[in-house]
């Protein structure tokens, strides 16, 4: 006859067992599934070390700054004169005032008058910065971190983007700071700036990526990353930096009296304009001749596809010869889909003058395909960008 006390414990035991690999097996599962914590954050949702950024950036950020007074009247941005002072980061009149207070409370240089802000982009001693900052000051220098200074010579500007080439002589040991890739920053990224804001050189403030690819009305070609990186006066034409160190932006804008909401340009959109300026000064852009509709939402109940709609034909444009009409609207532009309606004057402004492209259009409600030979967009008269909602391209 079985022992019963033997049977009872043998079979406790390997219920025991069953429950102790049970156990084993779900506290692997939750530690290998629960993100770590206690300091021991996996890469993800690591708050990123500023430090050790700043540290490599910061030689490479550069102050500008003049010794003449400035003209007292609104900075122009792409060509705009910001009359409310909604959109820009300062007048040269509270240049003037501000630069008052900070000299009366450093040591710094008399009648210094901060400028903005730039940064180098090869040992050659090229610097990237923008239009508005160097825009109306006659002679300007240039402050390194290390305290070097050095006459500032600008080689080319760009208004319609709002960016400035510029260059120091005889300089040596540049820092240049890698640029990154700003099509891949996300919407919450962490992000850094480091600028001069009110005179203040090499500040570092911190933030992440609020939105991408922002259209505020400035021109045609708003691209903009919006960031809630505190932007002050002086911070225009400092880089915008992710956490592998590699420059994303250029800060240019912020809302004036708002808090959290600055705007700078992507750095893809720098690269292409960085090589023109430096072979000749300026940059070609093709022009097609027509007014568009900014805004697909406003149409996208009259079509029932991507595009953007023509609002006007500018007469004897390269529009009004290929037979472009007010009320067509454009689906492909030499075979790529029309899919965010500020994505095509990019496309116009890429094509080089001279090419002649193909233009799918919908007019009355049927497909036609145009041919269009692009010319050159000139800096006058054809490249006025007319309201807030229209683009002339």
């Amino acid at each position: 006859m079985p022992d019963l006390f033997s049977v009872s414990f043998n079979k406790m035991r390997k219920e025991l067992k069953i429950i102790c690999f049970s156990f084993g097996i779900s506290l692997f599962l939750f530690l290998a599934l629960t993100p770590l914590s206690n300091g021991q954050e996996n890469e993800s949702q690591r708050v990123p070390y500023f430090v050790k950024i700043a540290k490599d950036i910061k030689p490479s950020v550069v102050s500008i700054y003049t010794l003449k007074p400035l003209k007292k009247e609104k900075i122009k941005i792409r060509g705009k004169k910001f009359k409310n002072s909604f959109w820009v980061n300062d007048t040269n009149e509270d240049i003037n005032n501000i630069n008052e207070d900070i000299n009366n409370i450093t040591e710094d240089k008399p009648n210094k008058n901060n400028l903005g802000t730039g940064f180098i982009i090869d040992t050659d001693g090229y610097i990237l910065t923008n239009n508005h900052v160097i825009a109306n000051a006659e002679e300007f220098k240039v402050s390194l971190e290390n305290g070097r200074e050095y006459e500032g010579r600008v080689i080319g500007k760009d208004f319609k983007t709002d960016l400035a080439l510029v260059k120091i002589e005889k300089a040596e040991n540049l820092a240049v700071p890698k640029l990154g890739n700003s099509d891949k920053l996300e919407v919450g990224e962490w992000v850094m700036a480091i600028g001069s804001p009110v005179g203040l050189g090499q500040t570092v403030t911190a933030g992440i990526v609020s939105a991408k690819k922002r259209s505020i009305g400035v021109g045609p070609y708003d691209n903009f990353i919006q960031t809630d990186v505190p932007i002050n006066a002086g911070s225009s034409g400092g880089p915008l930096i992710n956490m592998d160190g590699e420059i994303v932006g250029i800060n240019t804008l912020r809302l004036n009296g708002l808090q959290g909401i600055g705007f700078a340009i992507p750095i893809n959109m720098t690269k292409d304009i960085i090589r023109q300026l430096k072979e000749k000064g300026r940059v070609t852009r093709g022009w097609l001749g027509v007014l568009v509709r900014r805004w697909l939402e406003e149409i996208n109940d009259k079509v029932t596809q991507n595009g953007v709609l023509i609002i006007e034909v500018k007469e004897n444009s390269p529009a009004f010869i290929a037979g472009l009409k007010s009320g067509d609207f454009i689906v492909k532009y030499d075979g790529k889909e029309i899919e965010e309606a500020s994505s095509l004057p990019v496309m116009i402004a890429e094509t080089t003058p001279g090419k002649e492209i193909e233009i799918k259009i919908i007019r009355n409600k049927e497909e036609k395909n145009l041919k269009v030979k692009i010319e050159e967009l000139h800096e006058e008269g054809k490249d006025k960008v007319n309201t807030d909602t229209d683009n002339d391209i």
